[in-house]
């Protein structure tokens, strides 16, 4: 637990962000729940607004990373992009802010403010394996694979057991058609049996329904209490043609 006047005085910063960054749309807002996220210094949480109101620049800075973390969290992103840029402003140190915004400016459908967040990211924090594997995923989406797999080698160069670069490795190795290497890297994350079926929902997603049903047996030969490869089996045998419907569409991998 945080000290009370530690936890009141990051309350009162994080909704006089809020109030500051969103105006008006402020009060509709839920206040993010207090757990030291902002990580203020002892000296920082006691020190008093000033007379005007204002906090302290590095103070202001935390507040508003602490909202925009509970607002990306709870999936208002456009909130959560106000508060990010509003602590960069109070604090041009802050690292972690670029690639927060790069990822919220990618799920906003905005490419170019997304890359040039990575870019600086990328500049700040070049060894950081989160944001690399996050880099590889943006560059997998783009179908730009060969800049895809290098930033999600130099992940797993970092942190051989990133398990979301590897899950993303796999991604783009299926993606060229590589895939016994990308059943070798889903198996490291989720084992044998859920990697086949990775591999079939992949293969599935590409229309290449038999090869994908080869891999669902396969993942059921090893594991047969799995219920990802048996609903697609009776979906994928039960339909025919290039339109595979929503169930492939949507599947997700383990």
């Amino acid at each position: 637990m945080l000290p009370i006047v530690f936890r009141r005085s990051l309350l009162w910063a994080v909704a006089f962000c809020l109030a500051c960054c969103l105006g008006c749309a402020g009060s509709n807002l839920n206040l993010p729940k207090i757990g030291g996220q902002a990580n203020l210094t002892a000296d920082e949480a006691d020190t008093p607004p000033s007379s005007h109101g204002e906090l302290p620049p590095k103070q202001a800075a935390r507040a508003c990373m602490a909202a925009a973390e509970e607002m990306q969290n709870t999936g208002r992103a456009a909130e959560a992009i106000l508060l990010y840029e509003k602590a960069r402003s109070h604090d041009p140190s802050l690292k972690s802010v670029a690639h927060h915004l790069a990822v919220l400016y990618d799920a906003q459908g905005d490419s170019t403010k997304s890359l040039v967040e990575y870019q600086k990211a990328l500049e700040c924090e070049p060894k950081n394996a989160n944001l690399l594997s996050d880099w590889g995923y943006y560059h997998y989406e783009r179908k730009n694979y060969a800049e895809a797999e290098t930033a999600l080698r130099k992940a797993l160069a970092i942190d051989a057991n990133h398990s979301k670069a590897q899950t993303n490795l796999g991604l783009v190795l299926a993606a060229q058609g590589r895939f016994d290497e990308s059943f070798a890297a889903f198996s490291k994350v989720v084992g044998p049996a859920a990697a086949h079926s990775n591999l079939g929902v992949l293969l599935a997603k590409q229309g290449r329904c038999e090869e994908a049903k080869q891999a669902f047996h396969q993942a059921l030969a090893l594991d047969a209490t799995l219920q990802q490869p048996k609903v697609f089996l009776e979906y994928l045998e039960s339909h025919q043609g290039p339109n595979l419907g929503p169930v492939v569409a949507d599947a997700r991998l383990r």
